[in-house]
């Protein structure tokens, strides 16, 4: 609970940039879904380049683990992809090694997002509806594990440039917080990411095809 307190009064104490990052993520992902609506073509295209991507790369285990139709070994699946790599290898190092960099990459991924699930037709049924619902309720989750994972980044390259931010005295020691406050927000991003890989792994597995 203490490390949960911790991590909640960082977020508490970044609420403007918090909140300036969703609405930039988050807007984002509508555009680009404006965008896809527009262009149907590059919708798919997209839709393609990316099933393709993951049939023959290092996702693939992770699709059979949604085709097994275990959906506890696939949300574990979701969760570690989307921390490993969606969080700590996409947004978090590059941050540590360029401060702020981070944020650029997590800005490109909510464009494609919003590109890849644009909606597929303005002449939808119920069944669609629904799916779509459910695709945008994980959107959100799996988008709020990625936001708390920017405000870190934010979090970390402030710290290193405006040291008296987290009490240091120098850069360095600046650094060194913020490598400690971004350690205590994981904590939140792991928690978001989590449930998010539930979510999804039973939108995907039980509910979907049933709707379809």
């Amino acid at each position: 609970m203490r490390s949960l307190r911790s991590a909640l009064a960082i977020v508490r104490e970044n609420r403007w940039a918090y909140l300036a990052l969703n609405l930039a993520y988050y807007g984002l992902i509508a555009l680009a879904m404006g965008a896809a609506t527009l262009d149907r073509g590059l919708h798919l295209r997209l839709i393609e380049w990316v099933s393709q991507g993951i049939q023959a790369g290092g996702l693939a285990p992770i699709v059979r683990l949604y085709a097994s139709g275990n959906v506890a070994a696939a949300a574990a699946g979701t969760l570690a992809v989307n921390l490993l790599i969606g969080s700590l290898a996409s947004i978090t190092l590059p941050s540590i090694l360029v401060p702020f960099s981070g944020l650029l990459v997590a800005g490109l991924r909510a464009i494609l997002w919003g590109l890849i699930f644009g909606p597929g037709s303005l002449a939808t049924g119920p069944g669609q509806i629904l799916s779509g619902a459910l695709i945008v309720i994980v959107l959100v989750l799996e988008g709020q594990g990625y936001i708390l994972t920017m405000l870190a980044a934010y979090d970390q390259g402030r710290a290193w440039l405006i040291p008296a931010t987290v009490g240091a005295g120098n850069r360095r020691a600046g650094y060194t917080a913020g490598l400690r406050r971004t350690l205590s927000l994981y904590l939140l991003v792991v928690l978001t990411l989590a449930v998010a890989g539930v979510v999804e792994a039973v939108a995907a597995i039980v509910v979907i095809p049933r709707l379809a």
